[in-house]
């Protein structure tokens, strides 16, 4: 048996808030439970994870993520342009066995942040340590940074972009 893990559910209704969800990474079921049916993950290049969705959401008529789909998109330059649709779950990278791990702290420091936090955007090239913040600008909004950064990464090509909370 797997041990328990945190991963961070993202509905596709966005007045409903992210949640952090506490379960074991071979409970299937209860990734199926959360996006309702068959799953398939999005892989997160920096910081590394995955966003678990319905394999069929389209086709179901799924509501847009908006909010999984901007996390996917800032977090893999290769994966922008797609949607995502349905309720979501962000969980970590897989261990050495093949498990998923919980989502880093890179993610639920940003996307479980109270209301009233502030954030600072920055571009980084997949796996490597240097980022570029940029300067001066903050944001009140952990999903308005994230739509405000990939909008900027036009400049900044094949770049990741994180969001990291303001000190």
């Amino acid at each position: 048996m797997s041990a328990s893990l945190t991963g961070v559910l993202l509905r596709a209704e966005v007045t409903r808030p992210p949640e952090a969800v506490t379960f074991h990474a071979d409970n299937l079921a209860f990734y199926r439970g959360v996006v309702g049916g068959n799953i398939e993950p999005v892989h997160l290049l920096e910081p590394a994870g995955s966003v678990y969705v319905n394999e069929g959401g389209l086709d179901l008529r799924l509501p847009m993520n908006p909010r999984a789909t901007l996390l996917a998109a800032a977090a893999n330059p290769l994966w922008r342009g797609g949607v995502l649709f349905g309720d979501a779950l962000v969980v970590g990278p897989v261990d050495e066995d093949g498990w998923d791990t919980s989502a880093p702290e890179d993610y639920t420091k940003v996307l479980l942040a109270e209301t009233g936090c502030r954030f600072h955007v920055e571009f980084q090239a997949p796996s490597s340590g240097r980022r570029r913040r940029l300067p001066g600008l903050e944001w009140t909004g952990k999903f308005t940074a994230y739509a405000d950064g990939l909008r900027l990464a036009d400049g900044f090509p094949g770049m990741a972009v994180r969001v990291v909370p303001a000190p």
